[in-house]
């Protein structure tokens, strides 16, 4: 079984001393923070599989400390875990991509559920990353065809200027590579 790490950050010290041990008890490797600027710290120096945030601190709330969290690793997972959980807080959590939102006081059982069940999507998504592409180019127009994007039976041929943004969520910007700047220059 893998050991996955867990960043407990939270302005609560009996919450930290809580959860940080029933998250040990179930295996976990926990380090906490009493607070959003310290978890940052600590999650800087080492990334966590999963960040477990207090929703209202004094310095950083738990959204802000999700924003940097995901500018530092868009892949780690986070869960909002506060004792003044709102509808509308909820909704903003998820819209931004929490893996769950748990409203304390909660029960040992259900946390380690929710923890496990986030973990979980974590890896699959991990390797559904991981699979090999099978692409299929046209020998005339160089489009390609992606099966893994279709949605719907009809096929789909792209551009690679087209295809690699949305596959890969990345911009294009254009330069001369230098082979083709001495054969550009050579003309």
């Amino acid at each position: 079984m893998t050991t996955h790490s867990i960043l407990l950050i939270d302005d609560e010290e009996i919450v930290l001393d809580t959860v940080s041990d029933d998250l040990k008890e179930e295996g976990y490797q926990v380090v906490t923070a009493k607070n959003g600027t310290e978890g940052l710290q600590k999650f800087l120096s080492k990334p966590s599989d999963l960040v477990i945030t207090d929703l209202v601190m004094q310095d950083m709330d738990g959204l802000e400390v999700f924003h940097e969290v995901k500018k530092v690793n868009p892949e780690t997972s986070v869960l909002i875990l506060t004792g003044y959980g709102t509808l509308q807080s909820a909704i903003e959590a998820f819209r931004l991509g929490a893996c769950d939102y748990i409203v304390k006081p909660c029960k040992k059982e259900e946390l380690t559920q929710r923890i496990a069940s986030c973990l979980e999507m974590k890896e699959k998504q991990r390797k559904e990353n991981l699979k090999p592409l099978s692409l299929i180019l046209c020998q005339y127009c160089n489009k390609l065809k992606d099966q893994s994007m279709l949605e719907s039976e009809e096929e789909v041929w792209l551009d690679f200027k087209t295809y690699l943004p949305i596959k890969l969520n990345c911009s294009i910007s254009y330069e001369t590579c230098p082979s083709c700047e001495t054969t550009s220059s050579d003309d």
